[in-house]
């Protein structure tokens, strides 16, 4: 883990995705402390997983003598790339004077997927009778649903691997 040499308010960023439109853009502002005198000024980063962009206004904070600065950041994911998913990031702040991490911000990143399946639990075949030559277990539906509102999208179904035998 990164020390802390700042502090932030707030000190975590939760962020739940919209998935019917190709982009989904969350904003927060930040204030932040620098805990240490040798440090000037702060940039910031992000550290994202694939599909998500993070910005921050301004990119640079004054926190001289153990100052205070805020900032507005703009997180944007792109569901046309970005996996569902939960996943954390950051936000880090770099003291440009040493190229050291300062400290950082998490984000809990939750990527809705752009398409539904039901039944989400999982399909029980039911159980064949070792007995029988052949087995045929009932019919089991499965829905797609595109959640996207702003383009149709195309869902390739196929089945998993099954043992020699099964079809």
């Amino acid at each position: 883990t990164t020390p802390q040499f700042i502090t932030s308010t707030p000190s975590i960023w939760s962020v739940a995705t919209n998935p019917t439109t190709r982009f989904s853009i969350h904003q927060q502002s930040f204030s932040i402390t620098s805990l240490n005198n040798s440090i000037n000024t702060l940039t910031v980063s992000f550290d994202l997983p694939p599909g998500a962009t993070g910005s921050a206004n301004p990119s640079t904070l004054d926190v001289a003598n153990q100052g205070t600065a805020t900032f507005q950041a703009a997180l944007t994911i792109d569901n046309d790339v970005a996996r569902g998913g939960i996943y954390t990031g950051f936000v880090k702040f770099t003291d440009p004077a040493s190229g050291l991490v300062r400290g950082s911000i998490p984000i809990f990143l939750v990527i809705t997927p752009t398409l539904a399946v039901t039944p989400t639990e999982i399909i029980d075949y039911g159980v064949d009778n070792p007995s029988l030559s052949t087995w045929t277990s009932k019919v089991m539906y499965v829905t797609v649903t595109n959640l996207r509102t702003d383009v149709t999208q195309t869902a390739a179904i196929s089945s998993s691997s099954f043992l020699a035998g099964i079809t």
